[in-house]
């Protein structure tokens, strides 16, 4: 079931390079939408978070979870697509699965359509959508996808709701570096507010792919977003904001 919902471990230290990219109070209350062996987590206790919840489908990843970090945060065992949240949240942050609609379980199939309104797309793109209705108003969003939800003919539908509902603030492309174990998606990071207006977005593009830790690419990424400027490992620039649910470039 685990490779069935395109489970993929994200790396401690990319973990903690995004929880680091939020700018809410450390008592804001987080969601980490699948918390998986709980990186998230830690990377969010370590930074001083206080009021943390973390939902994961797996049980046993669930019970690992609890050992390590439940006397720490508010965990679930359930679904993060239909569960049932009694509150709202100002960080929602993690590495949702990657697997088209067609290959889902089909207890699935439904919801993720309901959510992201096609039946063409991603799970993530479900994810995306459900975080944002999960989110405060200044509420920021940081997940690690794949790239092409940026220009994909069936993600429209996904693209006109984050224009509508708020605005993107940083967009890291990492191209197909090898981050993840045994896989090597094209991915990007990326931060995003709710209600947030329009301003031009803080680009980083990845500009050498092999032979790179996990930490290196980390640090390098910090570097050029904290001084506004590029480096050995990244090109850093600005965008004018997105005007239209057409194809995105960056």
């Amino acid at each position: 079931m685990r490779n069935t919902l395109g489970f993929v471990e994200t790396p401690y230290e990319i973990a903690e390079f995004m929880v680091k990219l939020a700018s809410v109070p450390r008592d804001a209350p987080v969601l980490d939408t699948g918390f998986g062996r709980g990186v998230f987590l830690r990377a969010l206790l370590n930074q001083g978070y206080t009021r943390i919840s973390g939902i994961e489908i797996q049980s046993d990843l669930y019970a690992l979870g609890k050992k390590l970090y439940g006397s720490r945060s508010r965990l679930i065992q359930g679904d993060f697509l239909s569960w049932d949240f009694s509150e709202s949240y100002q960080l929602i942050v993690g590495n949702p699965p990657y697997i088209h609609y067609n290959q889902l379980p089909h207890p699935l199939k439904n919801i993720v359509a309901e959510i992201s309104g096609t039946r063409e797309g991603d799970i993530y793109y479900a994810f995306i959508r459900r975080a944002i209705n999960l989110l405060e108003a200044g509420g920021e969003l940081i997940y690690i996808v794949p790239y092409h939800f940026l220009y994909n003919t069936h993600a429209k539908h996904l693209r006109t709701y984050l224009l509508t509902q708020g605005a993107f603030r940083v967009i890291i492309d990492l191209g197909e570096v090898r981050l993840f174990r045994d896989v090597s998606p094209e991915t990007v990071i990326f931060k995003w507010q709710k209600q947030g207006a329009p301003a031009p977005i803080e680009v980083l593009r990845l500009t050498q792919m092999r032979s790179l830790h996990p930490a290196q690419v980390a640090q390098a990424a910090w570097a050029a977003l904290r001084e506004h400027r590029s480096n050995a490992l990244f090109e850093y620039y600005r965008i004018p904001p997105f005007s239209d649910s057409g194809p995105w470039s960056l």
